[in-house]
This record gives structure tokens, sequence and C-alpha cells, in this order.
């Protein structure tokens, strides 16, 4: 039977919760918390499924989707061979 990966969501102290939802940059819907990326300017499960983690930043996750840091990577990697 093959190992399912863990899925990490940071615990995030009360105050920074509601720091960040006066933000503006977490939601609570039916999925639960979901994080805002900075780069599509769209909502995602606060999760290691769709952003990187980052253990040393208060909130844990990266600014931008796993989606958007993907692209902005192949982006890169084309200019950088012309």
């Amino acid at each position: 039977m093959a190992m399912q990966p863990t899925i990490y969501s940071p615990i995030w102290p009360t105050k920074f919760t509601a720091t960040r939802l006066k933000r503006g940059k977490v939601i609570f819907s039916e999925v639960g918390r979901e994080v805002f990326c900075a780069k599509c300017q769209d909502y995602w499960p606060a999760d290691s499924e769709f952003f990187h983690t980052r253990p040393k930043r208060k909130g844990g996750l990266n600014d931008w989707c796993k989606a958007c840091q993907a692209e902005w990577k192949r982006e890169n990697q084309v200019n950088k061979q012309h």
C-alpha cells in the first residue's frame, strides 16, 4: 500500500490570524482557511498541497501558490536559455 504524502497546515496564533483576516490575506470558506496568493491574486487552501512551506516565516507558507511558483520558474529557465 502506497503512503499518502503528509499535508502540512501551520497553526497560526489568534492575533496573527485576525491581522491577516483584516488585511484580506486569509479567508475562511467551506474548505477551511484559505490564503491569498500574491501573484495570481486568488485564494487557495492554507496547506502544503497548494503552498510551499517556509518554516522560518511567521505564517509558515510561501506568498505564492505552487502553480505560480512553477510558472515563474519555467519562464525564468526559458529566459536564461536564450
